[in-house]
Formats: structure tokens, C-alpha cells, sequence
């Protein structure tokens, strides 16, 4: 008498009354916000198109396409095994945090016993050589002979285990 009801049809149904509550619970998406980095920016618009070759298809050579520029500009220094823009980027990093140190070795900004002293200090004894050069090993030496010290110890019970285990 009573037909047994379908399956896929009571999904749907469900689905469909549903439907309407899911799209009024969604959320707009946000406006983005200001970026805090400090060079938020800083690369305008269009920046990486002499980076690129637009002559060439993306879908025939995409590396091309998006290096193209770059790698016609670039030439691998003669004691480099290969560069990229990796390389460029850690050489320019480097660059910069020495021009950095040097500024800062120079002035009186930082204050003392700060992390930014103790770096500027420490960059200024590394570079340092010719007070490295006259010390020589004295600074170190008594760091050296507890090594050495260990080192000796070390053996000396290596080799005991080694022949103690060959008498047995």
C-alpha cells in the first residue's frame, strides 16, 4: 500500500532545503591587511618583467619564460661552480650585513652589552688581523691543551678496551 521511499531521493531533498542556510552562513572574505614587513611595497607592478623572456610561450619552456632575462644578463663568476638567483641573493645579503656592520662599528647607536653590540664587537675582532696575527694561539692555547688532554684520555681507553678484549 505504501510505495518504500527512496534513498537518493530523500538526499536530495534534504540537500536542497539545506542549501539556502549554507550560502547565508558564509562569510565575506576579508579585506587583505597592510603587510608589517618593512619592505612591503617596495617591489612595484610589473618589477619582474626584465627578469622574464615574453618572447618565449609558457607552455613550450616555462623556465625560459620566467628566467629568460635574467639568464641573459647573468653571467657565472669564474669562481663559481654554477650561480642563480640564490647565489645573487645570499652575495647581496652578504653585502648588505657588511655594509651594515661597518656603518654600525663606526657609530654610537647601539647600546652597550646589547645583541646588536655584541655582534658589531665580535664582527670587529674577526676582522681584527693584525692584533689576531700577534696573539697567535695564546688566546686559545689553554683551550687546545684540554683537548688535547681529552683526545689523549680518549685513546688511551680506546686501546685499553682494544687489547684488553684481544687477551681475552
Amino acid at each position: 500500500m505504501f510505495a518504500k521511499p527512496d534513498l537518493g531521493f530523500a538526499l536530495v531533498c534534504a540537500l536542497m532545503l539545506s542549501w539556502p542556510s549554507t550560502l547565508m552562513a558564509q562569510v565575506a572574505t576579508p579585506a587583505p591587511r597592510a603587510a608589517a614587513s618593512p619592505v612591503a611595497g617596495s617591489v612595484a607592478a610589473g618589477a619582474l618583467l626584465p627578469q622574464m623572456d615574453v618572447s618565449v610561450k609558457p607552455g613550450a619552456d616555462f623556465f625560459r619564460y620566467a628566467a629568460g632575462g635574467w639568464l641573459e644578463r647573468t653571467e657565472i663568476p669564474a669562481d663559481e661552480a654554477s650561480y642563480s638567483i640564490t647565489h645573487e641573493l645570499r652575495d647581496l645579503t652578504i653585502e648588505q650585513l657588511l655594509a651594515l656592520l661597518d656603518r654600525l662599528a663606526t657609530s654610537e647607536e647601539l647600546a652597550v652589552g646589547s645583541d646588536e653590540w655584541k655582534a658589531v664587537q665580535l664582527f670587529a675582532q674577526a676582522t681584527d688581523l693584525e692584533t689576531r696575527n700577534a696573539q697567535g694561539i695564546a688566546p686559545i692555547a689553554g683551550d687546545l691543551e684540554a683537548i688535547w688532554k681529552r683526545s689523549m684520555v680518549s685513546r688511551r681507553s680506546t686501546s685499553c678496551t682494544h687489547s684488553c678484549a684481544m687477551r681475552s
